[in-house]
């Protein structure tokens, strides 16, 4: 039985007022995590002297975390479910947010043995 489902998400192309505001974008990922029935435990974020920001949440479910890059347009993002909710509506909310020009999501199942080769 999988343990969970971690999504992977690198956006690129994102303009920097987006990657620069914590608070807004703390709110929307907040937001997008309740929509997705996930319960956040707590919020820890720290902003960084060229604006771009950590944030990390605690989930009673997992995880998620975001990093912004205001000097490459940039945001990597993870959430992760062990509740055996899918993360799909949560990303496309977070992304939606944050309007990038390109995407890259990945998603592993966690707790699944690797095939060998």
């Amino acid at each position: 039985m999988v343990a969970g489902e971690h999504a992977i998400v690198d956006l690129f192309g994102v303009t920097a007022d987006k990657l620069i505001d914590c608070a807004a974008a703390c709110s929307a990922i907040e937001a997008a995590l309740l929509a997705g029935g996930m319960r956040i435990i707590d919020r820890k974020s720290c902003v960084f002297a060229n604006g771009g920001f950590t944030a990390v949440f605690l989930l009673a479910e997992s995880h998620a975390s975001v990093h912004s890059y205001p000097e490459r347009g940039f945001v990597a993002l993870d959430v992760m479910s062990c509740a055996h909710r899918p993360t799909a509506e949560i990303v496309k909310m977070i992304r939606d947010y944050f309007a990038p020009q390109r995407a890259e999501v990945r998603v592993l199942s966690r707790g699944e043995p690797l095939k060998a080769e």
